[in-house]
C-alpha cells in the first residue's frame, strides 16, 4: 500500500465528488473531512474511511491502537509532587542563567479542560542526562504555577529555551514572559541556503537531522492527567528537555559559523527570532521581521484554506493560539463561512446556545457571552462561532 512521508500531504477521493487532503505529521495522520475532525480521540488515535483506503486497514489500526510502551533504560528523573519541595526547586533554579524548558499539558484534546501538568526543566552547567532533570508536578496546583512563572518567567537574568516556545508560553506567563529563546523559530530564521536544516522543524525532526540520536515521540500521545504517571512517561517527559538542550547547542554552533565566516545572505545577519510578536522579549532576543504579523496572517489563511487544524497553523506559524484563532475568526468572515465544524467540535445544541446567549447579551463581547453560558464553554469555541454567525448576516 501507498504511505506518505513525514511532512507530506496527498489529496484522495472522497463522496459525491469531493477531494480531501490527508497528511503525515511526523507519524501522525490526518484527514480534511468532517468525519476525521469530528472525532474526540487525540490526533495520533484518530482515522476514516480515506486513511484507511489510502494506507490500508491493517496498518490505520496498528497505528491508531493504544499500546503501553516499553520503559527506556535510562535514569529517572527528580519529580517533585509537594508545594514544599516544588517551592524549594523554583528557588534553586533561579540561581542558573540558563534553563531548558518543557511542559505537558493534561486533557488537551478537551479544551475547557486543558491544565498545566508538568514542567520540566534542565539547568545550564549540570550534566545533560535524564537524572539531571527535574520534573514539577503541578497538575491542579495554580499558585504553584504562579510561583513559577513570577521568579522563573518574569526574571530577565535567566534565559529560558523551549521548543514552540508559544505553545508553552500560553500556561507560563504568556506575554509577561522575557528572555526566551525558541528553538523551533530559531531553526526557521537560519537560512537554508547556508546551512542543511530539515524541512520539518519538529522538535523530533532536528534532533535526528543534527545525529544526535532517534526520538520516540510516542510517550507525547498519552495521559499525563492520571496520577500516579508511569515510569515511561516521566522518563519521556525527561528526555525531552535532555534533546532541547542538544538541538539548541547546535543552533547556537550554526549561528558562529555564520557570524564568523560571515556566511549569511547579503552579509546582513538575521537576529534571534522570539517565540512570538505578541510576546514580550528581552532585549537580547530581538524580534525576527521573518515573524511579523504582516507574514504570518496570509500564511494562516492559507493553511486554514488546505484544512489545517488550529494546532497545525500555531506550530507552522509560531503564533499564541489567541493569536491563531483571531486570524480564524478573520478568515471565516472574509470567506463568508458559516460552519466552525472544521476547526473546533461543535454539535448543533452548543451551537445555538452560544448564538442564544450572544442575542440575550446583545453585545459580541466574549466576556458577557462566556458568563451568560455559566463559564462552560472556553473563549475560542465562542470566537469562532460569532464569526460563523456574523458571516450568515
Amino acid at each position: 500500500m501507498p504511505d506518505l512521508k513525514p511532512g507530506e500531504s496527498a489529496e484522495v477521493p472522497g463522496s459525491g465528488g469531493r477531494t480531501y487532503v490527508i497528511k503525515n505529521s511526523d507519524g501522525d495522520y490526518s484527514c480534511t473531512c468532517m468525519a476525521w475532525k469530528h472525532q474526540s480521540a487525540s490526533f495520533s488515535r484518530r482515522t476514516c474511511k480515506h486513511l484507511k483506503r489510502f494506507r490500508g486497514e491493517q496498518s490505520e489500526l496498528e497505528r491508531t491502537t493504544i499500546k503501553e510502551p516499553v520503559e527506556p533504560d535510562i535514569p529517572m528523573p527528580r519529580v517533585l509532587t509537594t508545594t514544599a519541595d516544588i517551592s524549594a526547586a523554583i528557588e534553586t533554579l533561579c540561581g542558573f542563567s540558563r534553563l531548558w524548558l518543557d511542559t505537558e499539558i493534561a486533557e488537551y484534546w478537551i479544551p475547557q479542560r486543558r491544565r498545566l501538568s508538568l514542567i520540566q526543566t534542565l539547568a545550564d552547567g549540570v550534566k545533560p542526562n535524564t537524572k539531571e532533570v527535574i520534573i514539577l508536578d503541578v497538575i491542579d496546583q495554580p499558585s504553584l504555577v504562579t510561583l513559577f512563572v513570577d521568579r522563573v518567567m518574569k526574571e530577565p537574568s535567566i534565559q529560558k529555551v523551549f521548543h514552540n516556545a508559544s505553545f508553552d508560553l500560553d500556561y507560563l506567563g504568556g506575554g509577561d514572559a522575557v528572555n526566551v529563546f525558541c528553538t523551533c523559530n530559531e531553526s526557521k530564521v537560519l537560512p537554508e541556503s547556508r546551512v542543511s536544516l530539515p524541512s520539518s522543524k519538529s522538535l523530533k525532526s532536528l534532533h535526528e537531522h543534527f545525529g544526535l540520536g532517534e526520538v520516540d515521540k510516542e510517550g507525547q500521545k498519552s495521559d499525563w492527567k492520571r496520577r500516579p504517571l508511569a515510569g515511561w512517561q516521566l522518563k519521556y517527559a525527561a528526555l525531552d528537555v535532555v534533546q532541547l538542550r542538544g538541538i539548541h547547542l547546535k543552533l547556537i554552533e550554526l549561528r558562529k559559523w555564520l557570524d564568523d565566516t560571515n556566511a549569511w545572505p547579503d552579509g546582513v545577519p538575521i537576529t534571534p527570532a522570539s517565540p512570538s510578536a505578541s510576546r514580550k522579549t528581552s532585549s537580547t532576543t530581538p524580534r525576527a521581521v521573518k515573524h511579523s504579523s504582516q507574514s504570518t496572517k496570509p500564511r494562516a489563511f492559507e493553511l486554514f484554506r488546505d484544512g489545517a487544524s488550529l494546532e497545525d497553523v500555531q506550530t507552522e506559524t509560531s503564533r499564541a493560539r489567541s493569536t491563531v484563532v483571531g486570524y480564524l475568526a478573520e478568515f471565516i468572515q472574509q470567506e463568508g463561512l458559516t460552519d466552525p465544524a472544521p476547526w473546533i467540535e461543535i454539535d448543533e445544541t452548543l451551537y445555538n446556545r452560544i448564538r442564544e446567549a450572544s442575542r440575550s447579551t446583545g453585545t459580541d463581547r466574549l466576556k458577557p457571552i462566556f458568563e451568560a453560558l455559566e463559564e462552560e464553554v472556553d473563549y475560542d469555541r465562542i470566537k469562532i462561532v460569532l464569526a460563523c454567525m456574523q458571516s450568515k448576516e
